[in-house]
């Protein structure tokens, strides 16, 4: 019989106190499985209770959670739009997430918007009256454009073809525009062959495969400031926003502040975000610690899971954790022949994710042996953004191989330091180096092929050797056709959307967890 401790650490967004855990927690009960709250000794939050699952043949699971949602209730949209605008400045991370230039995301986005910028000039310049009467119309613009992309999800939905998805838009969106505004025959064809770029960009964007997140968010905020100023200069005159315009910078306001905001906050290193990040991560750490040295239960091993920007929270606690545990603990004969296997597996240049695993288990082992054995014995990313690393830990690809290889962060295989490289080093006898935390904790990241908000962890820089599992590959692409249509970020571990994907990750959950 084993004993689990599995601590959840949320994502962004204005979650509620505890609403998570018992999410998680009855998802991995199995239909013979006892599930039940407990009080929450670890935590010392009195809003939130341990979930205890317990199978039939005694092995526990106890289930807490980090709750931090309220830790960047002050955030300021400006905070927010000055990270935000840096983020899509920097090409090295354009160019990793869409797996293309930087141009060619913002040749689509120019492209998709240049007509109504010309509209705009033709309309300050000119004296054209057969303008006058689309001019008139064009705060309703933005209600047609959104006809448009409804009729084009639509549309793909049923018909799966992105041609026919275009066309369906196209002649939505054209009735649309004749329909609301009060033009002759002419001018309803100008509309027409304006309103044909919005199923158009959607459809390049569609063509381009592999087009992460922040690729379709500089074209989206192309066609966002051209929707609240080109479609609202009404006769030479600039009207900001209409009706359209007003409820789109509402949203827009309060979606950056409750949810990006988190984000914002976290990452933006300003002198106003540190004193809170620095607070979350030491707060993290010292539940894992709690959780590592708890002496009522003793728990067999220590379980963490994070979800969304969680990942990014749980990876700077378990650094922090490990770096202490690390400097405290001295390799006895048994454990460093079994560091000299894992520096063999990544000096021979031949290691492969399996064989660096079974070497990683082979300390783990001899760490058990002693009874002082590092208790984190899985790291569980869901959708997290750290596939994200060059761009959100450091500015690009370059930066971020520059802060491993000076050991400020860790990644799976560990860097390796000294002469002979190692993973550890010697000062009065053998320890592991500060940023080894996955020489003795497995990291599986688990994303769904068509959350774009994620991905696999080898490609954004943090290792090679990550389990990755990616549900969804045979079913969904990776566009935003089908991150909209289905919204995967958010279904992990629950909800009905997305049954035969959701059911292969609970099972690996409870495998790790040791309930399987």
């Amino acid at each position: 019989m084993s004993r689990t401790a599995v601590l959840v650490v949320h994502g962004m967004g204005q979650q509620r106190p505890g609403a998570t855990q018992r999410s998680l927690g009855e998802a991995l009960a199995g239909p013979d499985d006892e599930c039940y709250l407990a009080p929450d000794r670890i935590t010392g939050r009195t809003d939130t209770h341990r979930v205890t699952i317990r199978t039939p043949g005694g092995d526990e699971a106890h289930v807490y959670e980090h709750y931090w949602s309220d830790r960047f209730q002050d955030t300021r949209i400006s905070s927010v739009l000055r990270w935000l605008g840096g983020l899509l400045l920097r090409g090295g991370l354009g160019e990793r997430l869409g797996g293309r230039s930087p141009f060619v995301e913002w040749a689509i986005g120019i492209v998709a918007v240049l007509p109504y910028w010309s509209i705009a000039a033709v309309s300050v310049t000119a004296d054209d009256a057969s303008l006058d009467g689309f001019l008139d119309g064009v705060p309703s613009i933005g209600l047609v454009l959104g006809i448009v992309v409804g009729a084009w999800a639509l549309s793909h939905l049923i018909v799966r073809s992105v041609w026919a998805a275009a066309i369906i838009g196209a002649l939505a969106g054209g009735g649309a525009a004749v329909a609301t505004v009060d033009v002759d025959a002419e001018t309803a064809g100008v509309a027409l062959v304006v309103l044909l770029w919005a199923p158009l960009w959607l459809l390049a964007g569609a063509a381009l495969r592999g087009m992460g997140p922040l690729a379709w968010t500089r074209i989206l905020v192309l066609v966002v400031v051209a929707m609240l100023t080109t479609f609202s200069i009404v006769e030479g005159e600039l009207v900001v926003g209409g009706l359209p315009g007003v409820l789109t910078i509402v949203v827009v306001g309060v979606w950056l502040r409750h949810w990006l905001g988190d984000v914002a906050r976290y990452l933006d290193a300003t002198p106003g975000n540190a004193a809170q990040a620095d607070r979350l991560r030491r707060e993290t750490a010292d539940l894992v610690q709690r959780l590592c040295s708890d002496a009522k239960y003793g728990y067999d091993r220590v379980v963490v899971v994070a979800h969304s920007q969680g990942g990014f929270v749980a990876y700077d606690a378990l650094q922090l954790v490990f770096q202490s545990w690390a400097r405290d603990h001295l390799l006895d004969p048994e454990e460093r022949a079994a560091v000299h296997e894992l520096d063999h597996e990544l000096g021979s240049g031949a290691a492969s994710e399996e064989s660096w695993a079974a070497a990683v288990s082979v300390l783990r082992r001899r760490m058990d042996a002693t009874r002082d054995a590092w208790p984190v014995t899985s790291f569980i990313t869901l959708g997290s953004p750290l596939a994200h690393a060059a761009g959100l830990l450091a500015p690009d690809r370059a930066h971020l191989e520059e802060r491993l290889a000076s050991r400020g962060l860790s990644s799976c295989p560990p860097q390796q330091h000294g002469s002979p490289p190692s993973i550890a080093y010697e000062s009065n006898g053998m320890r592991l180096h500060h940023t080894s935390t996955f020489s003795v904790t497995e990291w599986v990241n688990v994303a769904f092929v068509h959350d774009l908000l994620g991905g696999p962890v080898a490609d954004g820089g943090l290792g090679g050797f990550v389990h990755e599992l990616s549900p969804g590959a045979d079913r969904f692409e990776p566009t935003i056709l089908d991150f909209l249509r289905a919204f995967p970020h958010d279904a992990y571990w629950g909800g009905s959307r997305l049954p035969e994907e959701t059911a292969a990750v609970v099972a690996l959950l409870r495998d790790r967890c040791g309930l399987a």
